[in-house]
């Protein structure tokens, strides 16, 4: 059956449908994927119950393997590795935008318990939003940026933010290959001190990582001080240190005025209180991740490699992925490791047969065979 799917997924194949119909017409293929021709192919329902009771840790460890023979050739290395995620959108009518459903509709939908309901930035759209909801998982995946090959990964229901999932892929992409000394590349949806921490002390790598310019658009004088929003200059009250964060606090110099009013009408100004007026915080740069240097060339050289990790995305949907076929998470999760393991075989067999630059490439491969 594993067999069975890699081939389903390396010749792109969306439905099971497809597969059987294929392996019908060509017996001697389902003869290598280990079936009795002699008899009928298994049906649908086997293919179905298959992929969602299947251990996923047998398949862990079938991905595991082929990435340290690849470590072992000298294809797949540590030295440059990002994370990413891609949104899959589940079986249901939730994701069909000409379908017709009430807003209060049930939350999770009935086709699929496990699915969630998720967000995806698409920087890319012209015409469409930039952000649109959908029901379904993420796939987490950390991949090798010199070859272009994934490590790891993990899949999730969509409602988990990519940081949340950051840690435990790259423990999980530590456990196949040693990341020590190595370069994360990541987008600003990591930019979290957690994980620059997590990076550097546990892995010892070195985060390269755009800054998201969240809350930070305060004007500070060279002395230190903020510029509050009616352009009087607030005093320093104090520090906060907060899981490593060293943060400044900021109040409004007419705190204590009983004569003087606010300029900017700030409600915060008449809130009644002995203090009264405005407070703001900035983070102060004494932390790794505001220390980086991302205005430098190296920083800048270095991040391109991520671009990899888009062109693995692609790889990965047009085997099948985007939309899924499946409606649980053990059945999500099982397909997405068969499509790694499938790609990785792949540039396995395009290793061995001395084809490295078709080894991203199966159709080419197969012109080569």
């Amino acid at each position: 059956m594993i067999r069975a799917f890699i081939v389903m997924k390396i010749e792109h194949f969306k439905w099971i449908t497809q597969l059987i119909e294929y392996l019908n017409n060509n017996l001697i293929i389902a003869h290598y994927c280990g079936f009795d021709i002699a008899q009928k192919l298994p049906a649908y329902s086997s293919f179905d119950r298959f992929i969602e009771n299947f251990s996923h840790q047998q398949l862990d460890a079938i991905m595991t393997s082929l990435v340290r023979r690849l470590q072992s050739l000298d294809v797949i290395s540590s030295d440059f590795v990002g994370i990413d995620s891609m949104p899959l959108f589940a079986n249901t009518k939730f994701n069909n935008p000409n379908a017709f459903f009430h807003k209060s509709d049930s939350k999770t939908p009935a086709s699929d318990n496990d699915c969630r309901l998720g967000a995806h930035a698409a920087s890319n759209a012209l015409s469409k939003p930039k952000v649109y909801f959908y029901y379904g998982y993420k796939e987490h995946v950390a991949v090798d940026c010199s070859s272009g090959l994934p490590i790891a990964s993990i899949t999730t229901p969509a409602d988990i933010h990519d940081s949340k999932a950051a840690i435990s892929l790259l423990t999980k992409a530590n456990a196949a290959i040693p990341l020590y000394g190595g370069k994360l590349l990541a987008d600003k949806g990591y930019d979290i001190k957690n994980i620059y921490n997590t990076a550097h002390d546990t892995f010892a790598m070195s985060p390269y990582i755009p800054l998201n310019k969240r809350n930070t658009k305060k004007n500070v004088f060279s002395n230190g001080r903020l510029l509050c929003q009616a352009g009087l200059i607030m005093n320093k009250d104090g520090t906060s240190h907060n899981n490593g964060c060293v943060r400044q606090r900021f109040y409004c110099p007419l705190r204590f005025s009983k004569e003087r009013d606010c300029p900017c009408k700030n409600p915060k100004f008449y809130n009644g209180r002995k203090r009264r007026g405005c407070q703001q915080w900035v983070t102060l740069p004494s932390d790794l991740r505001l220390s980086i240097d991302r205005a430098c060339h190296n920083f800048k050289i270095t991040y391109k490699r991520r671009t990899w990790c888009e062109r693995y995305n692609s790889r990965f949907k047009a085997s099948g992925n985007a939309r899924l076929w499946v409606r649980s998470m053990d059945a999500v999760a099982n397909m997405n490791i068969l499509t790694h393991v499938a790609l990785l075989a792949v540039a396995l067999c395009a290793v061995l047969n001395n084809r490295l630059k078709d080894m991203k490439c199966i159709q080419a491969l197969k012109r080569s065979a």
